[in-house]
């Protein structure tokens, strides 16, 4: 694009709109941000996460996200109609445990896009957990009010330590009768369901 502008409008303008297209094209790929939902499959060795779509039994109170890319002022859009969609098809499923060691950087736009998911699962009668304790977003995150709002008690480094405390906490009236049974905590709660092989 340099090369055919330099033709037509000259050297300087033709830096100024190589760089504009680069930029483009780059903002259009990171507003991409993927938010696929994963659970436990019982079919692969120890139980790792895979995509519900294939079928895996999931949890009827907690769901499983993770975001793949920055979450920045060019992705928030598309992130938050996507929280939102999940939210609206999955109202029973309020706690929701959230990936975010796969993302690049965080942005303010991106920390306000946390906390608003936050508020609006407290507004639910549910819950956000995050998942991606590392230093170096722990510490933006923490910058921008994120660890605060949410709760440091709501961030986890790994999706196992989550499970173990969130399962606990979950509606024990709904666990009673569960037949899904894909934690092993669920084998240590009230047990009037079916079980399955736990995770």
């Amino acid at each position: 694009m340099t090369f055919f502008a330099t033709l037509l409008i000259g050297l300087e303008f033709a830096v100024y709109t190589g760089v504009l297209v680069s930029l483009a094209v780059f903002l259009n790929g990171t507003m991409q941000t993927d938010l696929p939902l994963n659970a436990p499959n019982p079919k692969i060795p120890n139980h790792g996460f895979t995509n519900v779509s294939e079928g895996v039994p999931e949890c009827p109170q907690l769901v499983f996200g993770r975001i793949d890319g920055p979450v920045y002022f060019g992705s928030v859009d598309t992130l938050r109609k996507e929280l939102i969609k999940i939210l609206a098809e999955r109202s029973t499923q309020k706690a929701f445990v959230l990936k975010i060691s796969g993302v690049g950087r965080v942005d303010y736009a991106g920390a306000e896009l946390l906390i608003e998911e936050a508020e609006r699962r407290l507004n639910h009668g549910g819950r956000l957990y995050l998942v991606g304790r590392y230093k170096p977003l722990y510490k933006v995150l923490k910058q921008y009010q994120v660890v605060d709002q949410i709760g440091e008690e709501n961030f986890f480094s790994y999706r196992s330590e989550a499970i173990s405390n969130i399962v606990p906490k979950l509606d024990q009236t709904v666990c009673r009768t569960c037949s899904k049974r894909i934690f092993r905590e669920c084998m240590q709660g009230p047990n009037e369901g079916l079980t399955s092989t736990p995770s």
